[in-house]
């Protein structure tokens, strides 16, 4: 579009002309300069609504969101019927954290314009960060009503169903997305996943294919398709899907990891290992990748590099076991393979080889897609524990934390079974995140001063996910 600038120059040097520069400045990703343009724009009109507008939007995107929503009042302040800004605004306000502010945006546009489809689809998105179901239900449908060709809402609303439980229900959802983009591989990527959550295997793998002819290079398909073969312990046809996956997605370690999983199951140790190894060179934090690793090393009689990554994966967790680490010491690595896992909450028993005997359990080990479902990884950040009760914030830190959990350390004691709310104290794209919780545990601690409190997270910790990926 900068070809266009000359002749936009032509037009002058009015507000309106600066105003369309910044638009081709922004479009073309040039944001300084359009911000520049806007600022022009404002100087020879401190009353234009529209340039205060464009402004909220170039420093929304370059995550400025005070600035973004002081530009946005400043729009409504000359402008209050200005409808592109109000809903700007709501945005602003939930990346901020303030669901409540940009719900209440949401609504003064809805009240002003019934039939704004955007205003229905951005409240059902709010009333869903807000887990108010039912009302981001009600929108989502309106949404539809207004605008039967709006596939996202069908999805949105797919998602709250699966959430509730409620699979058939989602199915209709994406099905119906798909009858407008079936060309979208997203869309069948999760109504595979649907189906596989039904155990419908075979129309999983359709649907997995399905994205696969769309798109043969997404390595997440093909991870999904491998998916289907594992559950139904098809485990050459999985290890085939999954080199695939990583063939379209190198930096992907799911696969991986379960090719360890299989190779394990198979009695192939060695190989088990190579993977699990694969796996910690790319993401050292992983906890049950180490835990598996360190079963298969057991299972291959590599005792003492087996205790190793057992008493990383321990380190990891914010744990310790002295009694497992003077055991090893004294080369009686079974009974300190036994304590480690004790510790770690590994329940399921752990292969020997065949001519081995000693303390620790014989018996097939159930691989940690069955036994932990949820990675673990070392993340230190500072926290807000709200008690339910009380209502007092205490200051505390997390040790490590997974989509199902936290262990944090804290100088104030927790009662175990209290509900809690975790707030985080540093922004996840722009805002505070927080959950619901229940203290579970008291783990060991290193000193008398601190607490070690396990935390169970309830419902959905996508926030956590944007965590571990920040």
């Amino acid at each position: 579009m900068l070809e266009y600038v000359p002749k936009i120059m032509r037009l002058g040097r009015n507000p309106m002309a600066r105003l369309t520069l910044a638009k081709v400045h922004f479009e073309n990703g040039n944001h300084e300069r359009a911000i520049e343009e806007c600022q022009a724009a404002l100087h020879l009109n401190p009353t234009m609504a529209l340039a205060h507008f464009g402004l909220g939007i170039v420093y929304k995107v370059i995550g400025r969101m005070e600035v973004a929503r002081s530009s946005c009042l400043a729009a409504l302040k000359y402008d209050s019927g200005l409808v592109r800004a109000r809903l700007l605004l709501a945005e602003i306000e939930s990346e901020l954290g303030n669901l409540k502010g940009a719900i209440e945006e949401c609504c003064l546009v809805i009240d002003q314009d019934p039939a704004n489809t955007k205003a229905h689809f951005l409240l059902g998105i709010f009333y869903l960060d807000a887990e108010e179901h039912n009302q981001a239900i009600a929108c989502f449908k309106q949404s539809l009503v207004l605008n039967p060709q709006m596939s996202e809402a069908y999805l949105k609303l797919a998602t709250i169903y699966e959430f509730q439980g409620k699979n058939e229900e989602a199915i209709v959802s994406v099905e119906a997305a798909l009858k407008l983009n079936p060309i979208f591989p997203r869309f069948r990527l999760m109504l595979g996943d649907l189906y596989f959550a039904n155990k419908n295997y075979s129309a999983a793998l359709r649907e997995y294919e399905e994205a696969i002819e769309i798109n043969p290079l997404l390595g997440a398909a093909h991870f999904s398709a491998g998916e289907v073969h594992y559950a139904q312990e098809q485990y050459r046809e999985a290890i085939v899907r999954y080199r695939l996956a990583i063939k379209h997605d190198p930096q992907a370690v799911e696969p991986l990891q379960r090719m360890g999983n299989i190779y394990y199951h198979l009695g192939e140790y060695q190989q088990a290992v190579q993977h699990y190894k694969a796996v910690l060179l790319q993401n050292p934090s992983i906890i049950n990748v180490k835990t598996d690793c360190g079963d298969a090393l057991t299972a291959h009689g590599n005792f003492p590099e087996a205790i190793s990554q057992y008493k990383e994966a321990i380190q990891l967790s914010g744990l310790s076991c002295k009694r497992a680490d003077q055991l090893a010491e004294h080369g009686m690595y079974q009974e300190a393979i036994k304590e480690y896992r004790m510790v770690l909450d590994m329940t399921s028993e752990v292969i020997l080889p065949k001519s081995t005997s000693g303390n620790v359990v014989y018996g097939a080990i159930n691989d940690s897609y069955k036994r932990r479902k949820h990675d673990r990884l070392a993340l230190s950040f500072p926290l807000d524990i709200r008690t339910k009760d009380s209502g007092d914030y205490l200051v505390a830190r997390s040790i490590n934390a997974s989509k199902r959990g936290l262990l944090i350390e804290t100088g104030t004691a927790l009662e175990v079974g209290a509900d809690v709310e975790v707030i985080s104290r540093i922004n996840i794209e722009g805002k505070r995140v927080s959950s619901k919780g229940k203290v579970v545990r008291l783990a060991s601690k290193e000193s008398s001063d601190k607490n070690n409190f396990g935390i169970e997270l309830v419902g959905e910790n996508g926030v956590w996910e944007k965590i571990m990926a920040a």
